[in-house]
């Protein structure tokens, strides 16, 4: 069985890389050749997207919102942001599936669907970012 599934957020375990990696999104899940629990993962992080093996990853911890998040503006930018990463995720499965199968015209409508909606995403991101940042919470 899969460590990580699609929508993950991980990070890599080598520390000399992780700080300018940064958190990654689970894209792909691939089995291998290397028995049940062998799985490479597709990761995009910000600077580019990257196939790796699932010891090179450590997964993101997060709690639930209600338990770690005491602010409402924060909670509000981390559910829109969950909604963003959703919605880029749903339609990038939906690429991936249509890859050599439709027309190159609809292929590009999709892909220009997930350039959009990876675009919300990395918004949505943003936004709680700054917002941590200014209140410190």
């Amino acid at each position: 069985m899969s460590v990580f599934k699609v929508g993950s957020r991980v990070y890599l375990a080598n520390a000399a890389l992780r700080q300018s990696a940064g958190i990654g999104t689970v894209l792909h899940v691939i089995s291998t050749d290397g028995g049940p629990n062998d799985f490479v993962y597709d990761v995009k992080f910000a600077s580019a997207r990257r196939t790796l093996r699932g010891s090179e990853l450590i997964p993101v911890r997060t709690g639930r919102v209600s338990a770690s998040f005491s602010c409402e503006e924060k909670t509000s930018l981390w559910i829109a942001h969950q909604k963003a990463l959703n919605a880029s995720m749903k339609a990038l499965t939906t690429l991936a599936d249509s890859a050599g199968t439709v027309a190159k015209v609809e292929f590009e409508f999709l892909k220009k669907r997930v350039d959009y909606l990876e675009q919300r995403v990395e918004m949505a991101r943003q936004r709680l970012d700054e917002h941590v940042a200014k209140h410190r919470c």
